[in-house]
C-alpha cells in the first residue's frame, strides 16, 4: 500500500478553523459595535429631542414679545440636557433658531455666548453628534465612530386643541348676540394679545353688528389684532372713524385702539379648551389616595384640595394648598366666594378651581355685601349680585358661581402639570353661570391669576361669562386690580367700574402652549 499524498487532513481543518474563528469574532464585532451604536444613537435622539423642547420653552418670551432670553441661556439648557442624556456627545451639538413656522432663521448659531436670541425666535433645531471609541473596529483602524441624531420643537398648541391663531388671549364663544366683548365704566381695560370674538352681533334698528361696544370714558388697548365673526364687530361710535349716530348719544369719552387691526366676517372657532377633560371627584385626591376628601376642614386657615358641597366663603388671610408636590384640585358644587379684607392675602399655587353650581354665589361675610339671593348685611352695599340693571353687577351678576372680590390680595396660579395644567378657574360647561373678578360694590382686590380662565357654559343668552366690575348703577364701583396671564376662554367678556383689566397672552400659562418636537 502506497502512503496518501498532500497536506494531512488535519492541517487543513486547522486552517479552516482558523478562517471561521476570525469571521465569527469579525461578526461578533460587528454586532458588538452596531449595537453599542445603536445605544449611542437613541441616547443622542433624547437628548435632542429633550434639549429642543427644553430649549425651546425658553423663548416664550422672546416669542410672544414679551421680552428677551440671552443666547447663552439657551445654549446653556442644551448642553445640560445632552450631556445629561448622551454624555459621548457633550459639547458635540450644534443648534438654530427657528421661526413660528419652522422656518430657519440666519444669523446665530449655538453655541454662543454673546447676543440674544433674536425677534420671532419660537423654536429650535439641535443636531447631536456624539462620537465613541469602538471595540473591535478598531482592530481593523477605525479609531472612533459616530452617529448623529436632529430635532425640532416649536411653541405651538396641543395637537389635541382647537387653534384659534397664536398670542389669542380672549376667546368669546357665544355664536350671537351683542357686546359680547364689553370694556366700559371709566377703568382701564388692556388685552395683551389677540381677541377672537365668534359672536354674529345682535343688529339694532341702525342695522350694524354691535359685538365689541366701548363706552362712558373707559380706556381699552389691544396690543394684538381683533379677529371676529361679524363683518363689522365695533359699535359705530368707534368704528368707522368719526361715524355718528343717536347711540352715541349715552357715550362720552371712551377710546379704543387695536394696533394689530381688525379682522371681520372670519369663520368662528371651536372651543379651543374642549380637551381639557371635565373634574370627577377622584381627581381632587391627593396621592396616593383614590378618594377624595368631602368638605374637608381648614387648617389654621388654610384649604386643603377636595369636594366641597357646600357654600365656601374665604374672608381673611388663607392659602389654597396643593397636594404636596401634586396638583391641587377643588371642586366646589355649592359656589365659591373670595373676598380677603384690606391686608389680608388668599393664594394658591399649582391649583385649580373648578365650580358646578349655577349661582348665585354666597357671600355672607364679605365685607361687600352678598350675593342677590341674601341680603348685604348692616351697613353694607350691594354686593355681586345688585339687580339694578344688565352686566356685570347688575342682572347679569346673578348667575355667578365664582366671584373673588374684597379689599386684599389674591394670588392664583394653575397646575404645572397634568390634564389641568395652567387651568386656574374652570366653570363646568353644561351649567351656566358666571365668574365675576370685583364686581361687589366697593370692591378693590389685587388679583392676579397666572393661568387659564374657562367658562364656556352659556345658555339662552346668559351665563358663561367672565364679569369684572360692575354697573354705575349698582351704587359704586370697582377700584381693583385685575391680571390675568394666560388665556380666557368664555361664552362674552365684560368689564365695567373704575378697575384696572390686563389680559395677558403668556404661553408658558396657556393650556398646551408649550414646546412641540416637529421633525
Amino acid at each position: 500500500m502506497q502512503p496518501r499524498s498532500g497536506p494531512p487532513e488535519s492541517g487543513q481543518i486547522l486552517v479552516l478553523t482558523t478562517f471561521l474563528m476570525l469571521a465569527l469574532l469579525l461578526v461578533a464585532g460587528i454586532a458588538v459595535d452596531a449595537g453599542y451604536g445603536f445605544v449611542q444613537m437613541r441616547r443622542a435622539q433624547n437628548a435632542a429631542d429633550f434639549a429642543a423642547q427644553a430649549a425651546t420653552d425658553t423663548l416664550m418670551p422672546v416669542c410672544s414679545g414679551a421680552g428677551s432670553v440671552s443666547n447663552a441661556q439657551v445654549s446653556a439648557v442644551i448642553a445640560q440636557l445632552v450631556a445629561a442624556n448622551a454624555s459621548s456627545a457633550a459639547g458635540d451639538w450644534v443648534a438654530s433658531y427657528r421661526s413660528a413656522t419652522g422656518a430657519a432663521i440666519a444669523g446665530v448659531t449655538l453655541p454662543a455666548q454673546a447676543g440674544s436670541a433674536p425677534q420671532g425666535a419660537c423654536g429650535v433645531k439641535i443636531t447631536v453628534r456624539p462620537g465613541w471609541r469602538p471595540f473591535f473596529a478598531e482592530l481593523i483602524g477605525v479609531e472612533r465612530l459616530f452617529t448623529a441624531a436632529s430635532a425640532q420643537a416649536l411653541l405651538g398648541d396641543n395637537p389635541s386643541a382647537a387653534p384659534v391663531g397664536q398670542w389669542t388671549g380672549i376667546v368669546a364663544l357665544a355664536p350671537s348676540g351683542g357686546h359680547t366683548i364689553l370694556g366700559g365704566g371709566s377703568g382701564e381695560f388692556v388685552v395683551n394679545g389677540n381677541i377672537m370674538d365668534n359672536s354674529v352681533g345682535k343688529s339694532n334698528a341702525e342695522g350694524y353688528a354691535d359685538t365689541v361696544d366701548d363706552f362712558q370714558n373707559s380706556s381699552t388697548v389691544i396690543n394684538g389684532q381683533l379677529d371676529s365673526v361679524a363683518a363689522n364687530p365695533l359699535d359705530p361710535c368707534f368704528y368707522p372713524a368719526g361715524a355718528t349716530s343717536a347711540t352715541c348719544a349715552s357715550h362720552t369719552s371712551g377710546t379704543v385702539t387695536y394696533t394689530g387691526g381688525i379682522h371681520g366676517g372670519l369663520a368662528p372657532v371651536t372651543d379651543p379648551l374642549a380637551y381639557v377633560p371635565t373634574p370627577v371627584p377622584g381627581d381632587a385626591a391627593c396621592p396616593p389616595s383614590d378618594q377624595a376628601a368631602t368638605d374637608p376642614s381648614p387648617v389654621g386657615g388654610d384649604y386643603l384640595p377636595g369636594v366641597y358641597t357646600y357654600p365656601v366663603v374665604i374672608t381673611g388671610t388663607a392659602t389654597l394648598e396643593d397636594c404636596g408636590g401634586f396638583p391641587g384640585v377643588y371642586i366646589f358644587q355649592d359656589g365659591v366666594a373670595i373676598c380677603p379684607a384690606a391686608g389680608d392675602t388668599v393664594s394658591g399655587t399649582d391649583v385649580m378651581l373648578y365650580s358646578t353650581y349655577s349661582g348665585p354665589v354666597s357671600t355672607t361675610g364679605c365685607g361687600t355685601g352678598s350675593g342677590s339671593s341674601g341680603p348685604g348685611g348692616p351697613g353694607r352695599a350691594p354686593g355681586p349680585g345688585c339687580s339694578a340693571g344688565p352686566g356685570p353687577g347688575g342682572a347679569g351678576a346673578r348667575h355667578q358661581s365664582m366671584y373673588i372680590g374684597g379689599q386684599g390680595t389674591v394670588d392664583l396660579s394653575g397646575p404645572a402639570t397634568g390634564p389641568y395644567a395652567h387651568v386656574v378657574l374652570y366653570q363646568e360647561r353644561t351649567v351656566p353661570a358666571d365668574i365675576g373678578l370685583d364686581t361687589g360694590a366697593g370692591d378693590s382686590a389685587a388679583i392676579s391669576i397666572q393661568g387659564a380662565v374657562y367658562d364656556s357654559a352659556f345658555g339662552n343668552g346668559s351665563g358663561g361669562k367672565l364679569v369684572s366690575g360692575q354697573s354705575s348703577s349698582c351704587g359704586g364701583t370697582a377700584v381693583g386690580s385685575i391680571r390675568v396671564d394666560g388665556i380666557v376662554v368664555v361664552a362674552s367678556f365684560d368689564t365695567q367700574g373704575t378697575a384696572s383689566v390686563v389680559i395677558t397672552y403668556d404661553p408658558s400659562q396657556v393650556p398646551g402652549a408649550g414646546a412641540v418636537l416637529d421633525r
